[in-house]
């Protein structure tokens, strides 16, 4: 389904906290680069599942990152989802910080 909008950055462990539980999941394909990985992307939405359906682990609590437009592009803001250095950095902040 479609995201609902919230309001703050997602990955500002002060606008967006989270709950108690919480995931990081980063997945890469690295299409057009040497060595790209067929299921990078897939594999970290099977986790995202897994963590919802297994862990409890509430949608809004699991940052996912990737560097699938397809994926990135349906979240808001899409730039704080791709997996960029900066942005994971920024997401262990956010799944670290209490």
């Amino acid at each position: 389904g479609s995201p609902i909008p919230l309001p703050g950055d997602p990955l500002d462990p002060h606008q967006r906290p989270g709950g108690s539980k919480r995931a990081l999941i980063i997945g890469c394909d690295y299409l057009g680069k040497v060595g790209p990985l067929r299921a990078g992307v897939a594999d970290a939405k099977q986790w995202a599942r897994f963590f919802t359906k297994r862990c409890g682990i509430d949608e809004q609590d699991i940052r996912l990152l990737s560097d699938d437009p397809q994926h990135y592009q349906q979240r808001m803001p899409p730039e704080r989802f791709v997996a960029t250095r900066d942005n994971v950095l920024q997401a262990l902040q956010w799944l670290t910080l209490r």
